[in-house]
């Protein structure tokens, strides 16, 4: 269940990606709102180590409120910065404005609309000086073998990997972002498994948890997230545990798919039968045996050589604030 506290900002950092999706030619006008709140520490940053001297500069100036302006692979990247140097004595809290080409992270956190305006209404709930509210939320930590631990909010395995790479290689480069990009990989990947018109790459893997095993076998889709929903509102998961991490497997070949789907993508998989393929659980802690890649937040990975596989865990949470418009709600 999600925890909700409240608290007041004496300092504000922002940092937004020029690079990201969304933002393209809006970075003067970004930069203007966020300058107009007084004292604000505006920075742009554009790769990984741009990301770490702004997170030194934030440190630096105890900022209690990080705002991110940019889609999930930033964010993705600068929590792994953040959680790997312990250079923040106390986390501060976050914010994140959807402007990437992905923006699962964001629209889970109510954050919906067009970068600027979103940033707009955030920014008047910020000046108007009342005390917002505060929610926790769970991260999805991933151990590679000796590599340097990672951040994010969703993980998947097997033909989520495939669909995202297709998505880097054909379709980022056209220009079009948001869901409505991702809704052609979708489509595309959906039509390839229900008709069968050739093999997607599955992974070979072998799932551990405390209350749980999976025999080895082939994975068709291994997605496992803290948010509550993913792209176009899905709630892939139905796992009736009390861990907090969603984790939801399709087996390969799974049974009745194009039958399944709707119960599947929409929380409702309880109707579906594990021996048909489906199943859903609530972990805390998973390990996953497999070689190949995973995507966290959108990014692709690949099994480091020294590793038998990846380890999963829910130690590490955020404070995430809440948009004015939900408390309304």
């Amino acid at each position: 269940m999600t925890e909700y506290t409240q608290q007041r900002f004496r300092k504000i950092g922002i940092l937004c990606n020029p690079k990201a999706g969304r933002v393209k030619n809006k970075t003067g006008e970004i930069r203007a709102q966020s300058e107009s709140l007084p004292g604000v520490a505006y920075r742009e940053a554009r790769v990984p180590e741009e990301f770490a001297i702004v997170i030194k500069e934030f440190v630096a100036l105890e900022i209690d409120l990080f705002v991110i302006i940019a889609g999930d692979g930033t964010i993705h990247a600068v929590l792994t910065q953040i959680f790997n140097a312990h250079l923040f004595q106390t986390t501060p809290v976050l914010s994140f404005v959807p402007a990437g080409t992905t923006n699962m992270t964001a629209l889970d956190s109510k954050m919906n609309g067009k970068p600027e305006l979103v940033l707009a209404r955030l920014i008047q709930q910020l000046k108007e000086g009342s005390q917002p509210q505060i929610k926790t939320q769970k991260l999805v930590k991933v151990q590679c073998g000796k590599t340097e631990s990672q951040y994010g909010f969703f993980l998947g395995i097997g033909v989520i990997a495939e669909a995202v790479a297709y998505f880097q290689n054909n379709i980022k480069k056209t220009g079009l972002t948001g869901e409505g990009a991702s809704a052609i990989v979708f489509i595309r990947f959906l039509l390839i498994l229900v008709f069968n018109r050739r093999q997607i790459n599955q992974s070979i893997i072998e799932l551990h948890s405390d209350d749980f095993q999976f025999n080895q076998g082939p994975c068709l889709v291994l997605l496992i997230s803290s948010l509550h929903r993913l792209l176009f509102g899905m709630r892939p998961y139905w796992g009736s545990e009390t861990g907090a991490l969603h984790m939801t497997l399709v087996s390969e070949p799974p049974r009745r798919l194009w039958r399944s789907l709707f119960a599947l993508l929409n929380g409702k998989g309880h109707q579906l039968s594990e021996e048909d393929g489906y199943s859903s659980h609530n972990v805390n802690k998973v390990s996953i045996k497999m070689k190949g890649k995973y995507v966290i937040d959108g990014e692709i990975y690949s099994v480091s050589p020294d590793a038998m596989g990846i380890e999963v865990s829910a130690d590490t949470s955020v404070s995430i604030l809440q948009p004015e418009e939900l408390l309304r709600a």
